[in-house]
């Protein structure tokens, strides 16, 4: 579709975050399920245990958020994906970044970026 518009992709990024910690962050995720807000007991939790910091409201574990339904998401996940990211690798436009946290993924991507477009 983007060659038809005469847009070429020249850039896809691919994280890659190791399953434990994909696994520890929704097992401590909490919803607050009107407004859409995330919370995550180790970094990020309510002020008040089990309640939105801002209306007061419970906080709603999913219930596939489980070990399970994760195994069943990732291999859903890396099907669909894995010849994406061989066909953009081939094409030379694939860049993968590692690590287990926006602090360390982060600081990579900018600094890419940064090359890239200054």
């Amino acid at each position: 579709m983007l060659d038809r518009l005469n847009c070429p992709l020249n850039l896809v990024i691919n994280l890659e975050v190791p399953e434990q910690v994909i696994l520890s962050r929704i097992l401590e995720r909490y919803v607050h399920v009107p407004s859409g807000r995330i919370y995550n007991l180790s970094y990020n939790p309510p002020k008040n245990p089990g309640l939105d910091d801002i209306t007061n409201e419970p906080l709603v574990h999913r219930p596939d958020d489980n070990a399970d339904s994760l195994k069943t998401r990732l291999q859903k996940y890396h099907s669909a994906t894995m010849p994406l990211l061989e066909y953009y690798d081939k094409k030379g436009v694939l860049k993968v970044f590692s690590g287990d946290s926006s602090d360390i993924i982060y600081p990579q991507i900018r600094s890419m970026l940064t090359d890239i477009f200054n």
